[in-house]
């Protein structure tokens, strides 16, 4: 959030660069334009309980138990909270089923990793 310019590319913003190769890891960059503040989103996004019920069409459905007890790996770090959730040996939602192109009874594991940033905004701004 805020001005580009006014990032700390050194520090602040996490890197995940498999998403910029697109040989191994294909996929489509795009924006999803939602007009809500954006607390909201954070919230939905922290709250991955809700995918099993919600998008069970898509990426949540499937072993829909399988994603109710995942384990969590949570570690809070200065600049906010890292956390993963996995979900071993479970059926997979009908999105990895069309896109892998998995047989009917194929078990996957799957997770689900996030860092959430918590800044204070600078005393200097």
């Amino acid at each position: 959030m805020g001005g580009p310019a006014l990032a700390d590319e050194t520090k602040l913003i996490i890197d995940f660069s498999w998403n910029d190769d697109h040989e191994k890891w294909p996929h489509i960059h795009d924006m999803y334009q939602v007009e809500c503040n954006y607390m909201l989103l954070i919230d939905n996004l922290m709250d991955l309980m809700h995918i099993p019920y919600i998008h069970r069409n898509t990426i949540g459905g499937g072993d829909q138990q399988g994603q109710v007890d995942a384990t969590m790996d949570v570690t809070p770090r200065d600049t906010g909270v890292h956390y993963m959730r996995w979900m071993e040996n479970i059926l997979p939602p009908p999105t990895y089923v069309k896109g892998a192109g998995f047989k009917d009874g194929t078990l996957v594991d799957r997770w689900q990793e996030f860092d959430i940033l918590c800044l204070q905004p600078s005393s200097s701004g």
